[in-house]
């Protein structure tokens, strides 16, 4: 592993969820349009990963369907950590003793992901971030990360400037994109949570959960 990089996906990989889905569904709770927004935001949010509208436009159209706190934010962090994908959670030691060559790069929001991703040892965490008004309400994301615009995971990705192999792996048409724009050598279709059919045709390899991950990087 000592040359090989793991670009791991968060949302509906290391996780089952959509964290972004799962702080609307807690915070409109207790509103009586909870159902259709709640769908609004699922729908919007599958249309950014099968690469249908852009992830900026996803993103910016579900985070104005909800106004969420801080406190729920932390909230849902802890959440997550009861919603880690079996397979993740089956293989945590040897995700453990490889952290460092294991990178989170998602187009989630760090302040729920780096709990997580912490909990597994893995400190490289690379995703948006929230603003908040001085209510400590969400007040859209800091566009001042390559992950709030468009191609933000590639982008993230150049920048990095990764020595050795680069593997990309997630469910997303924005991972996929890491690989077509942001010089990963390959792009696994990662389909324990959810299977996207116009992201599978384009992997070099589908893989059903994070024992097929290993199984390809024990090929390179």
């Amino acid at each position: 592993m000592s040359d090989i990089h793991i670009i791991l996906d968060f949302d509906s990989t290391f996780v089952t969820v959509e964290s972004l889905d799962l702080l609307a569904e807690r915070e409109l709770a207790a509103s009586s349009d909870r159902a259709r927004i709640t769908q609004e935001v699922q729908d919007i949010t599958r249309l950014g990963m099968e690469g249908a509208i852009s992830f900026s436009e996803s993103l910016s159209h579900r985070l104005r369907l909800f106004r969420a706190h801080q406190r729920d934010v932390a909230a849902v962090a802890q959440e997550l950590l009861e919603k880690i994908s079996p397979s993740i959670t089956r293989e945590q030691v040897w995700i453990r003793d490889h952290a460092d060559h294991i990178h989170i790069v998602s187009g989630g929001f760090e302040e729920m992901i780096r709990p997580v991703a912490e909990s597994f040892g893995i400190k490289q965490v690379h995703a948006n971030r929230f603003l908040y008004d001085a209510d400590g309400y969400i007040a859209g994301a800091d566009d001042t990360t390559h992950f709030a615009h468009d191609h933000g995971k590639a982008t993230h990705l150049r920048s990095m400037n990764l020595p050795g192999i680069i593997c990309a792996i997630g469910d997303g048409y924005t991972d996929y994109e890491m690989k077509s724009l942001g010089g990963a050598h390959y792009f696994l279709a990662y389909t324990e949570n959810i299977s996207r059919t116009p992201v599978i045709v384009l992997a070099d390899r589908v893989v059903p959960d994070f024992a097929g991950v290993r199984a390809f990087t024990d090929t390179l």
